[in-house]
């Protein structure tokens, strides 16, 4: 006995799209995220170091793992000092007025 082809088998005549062409979200890297964002971050990350033991940390990471630690450590040093600097040059009291 033969089955019939399922609708979903059946050609149709229309095209469809290849599934790896779908629609590419925007660049994580041009997301602005708000300063709430950036404070739970640190939050998630309070006591991060006290979790880990360093020397086995060090035997377990590859080269190319150690070179990405290194990376993100370099923009947010960078990162940090430009706050530094921004916050020094905004008089304390218009800062400490907005937050509250």
């Amino acid at each position: 006995m033969r089955r019939k082809p399922s609708p979903a088998s059946k050609d149709t005549g229309t095209p469809r799209p290849p599934h790896h062409r779908r629609s590419r979200a925007p660049s994580f890297s041009a997301l602005q995220l708000p300063t709430r964002a950036l404070i739970a971050l640190w939050d998630d990350l309070a006591g991060w170091t006290e979790k880990y033991d360093p020397a086995q940390v060090a035997a377990d990471l590859t080269a190319s793992e150690w070179e990405r630690i290194e990376a993100v450590v370099a923009e947010t040093t960078g990162f940090f000092t430009r706050v530094r600097d921004a916050r020094a040059a905004v008089p304390r009291q218009s800062v400490d007025a907005l937050a509250g």
